[in-house]
């Protein structure tokens, strides 16, 4: 970490609000596997939708670069998709894995 107090807080605030980041990506995952496994779970993909809409517009805020970035890109894949197929579903599913990796990654060290 530099010696920036800009950067150090936001380092700081990332470890308060890291768990309930964390839990949403693990809510996210979990939802993408009911989506992957039940491809006529509407509420599944509606969580799926909400929830990577949420880390999307949050993770950056807090320095997460590479999981924003996932964030972002499984957005974009699920955004206006009511009837995902299955190589669709397949992706979300590993998109919300990786996110979930970093994120816990991202406190681990």
């Amino acid at each position: 970490m530099s010696g920036d107090p800009m950067t150090a807080a936001i380092a700081a605030l990332w470890q308060q609000v890291a768990p309930e980041q964390i839990a949403t990506a693990r809510a996210l995952e979990s939802a993408a596997v009911r989506v992957l496994d039940a491809p006529a779970d509407a509420e599944a993909w509606a969580e799926v939708r909400a929830r990577s809409h949420r880390l999307a517009g949050t993770l950056g805020t807090f320095g997460q670069v590479e999981a924003g970035d996932l964030a972002i890109r499984l957005e974009q894949r699920v955004e206006g998709t009511t009837d995902p197929d299955a190589a669709l579903r397949a992706q979300v599913a590993s998109l919300a894995r990786d996110l979930r990796r970093v994120l816990e990654a991202s406190v681990a060290t």
